[in-house]
Parts: structure tokens; C-alpha cells; sequence
């Protein structure tokens, strides 16, 4: 076990990870996403993407969230919110 991850819970790892992979695949604003798409470029799960999105947009972070269509899958709308 590392130190990080010793410091910090697992789920507050699995967020910064997905928070760090938003940043950059939104860095010129906005982007829609599947979930399994997210988990095909990353180490996380679709579940735990699908968790961790939900977290996002009941919370009061950098990203806006919205749950945008189910078809085929949940697509998620996620912007940069203003500074």
C-alpha cells in the first residue's frame, strides 16, 4: 500500500482520478459522455463512474453535471462552472 492511499480514502481517489480525466477532455468547456466510454479510457468501472457523476452533480464543484439522456445508456452533459 502507498502512501497516498493510506492518507486517503479509496473513493476520494476514485474522484480525483475521474475529476483529472474530466478536466482535460473538457479543458475548451464542455463535453457529452457515456459512462462506459469513460471507464474504456480509465481504471474505473462504469458502476463507479455512474456513482461518481452522481456525486458531481449534487455537489459543489468545478464541473456541472446533468444528467442529459438514457438511451442505449446514460449520457451525461458536463461543463466547466464559471469562475
Amino acid at each position: 500500500m502507498d502512501a497516498r492511499s493510506e492518507t486517503q480514502p479509496k473513493g476520494n481517489v476514485k474522484r480525483k482520478a475521474l475529476e483529472a480525466y474530466l478536466r482535460r477532455k473538457i479543458a475548451d468547456g464542455h463535453h457529452y459522455f457515456k459512462r462506459r466510454k469513460i471507464a474504456a479510457e480509465t481504471d474505473l468501472s462504469s458502476k463507479e463512474i455512474g456513482a461518481l457523476l452522481f456525486q458531481l452533480q449534487g455537489s459543489a464543484s468545478e464541473f456541472s453535471v446533468t444528467k442529459w439522456g438514457y438511451s442505449g445508456g446514460t449520457t451525461w452533459y458536463i461543463e466547466r462552472n464559471s469562475e
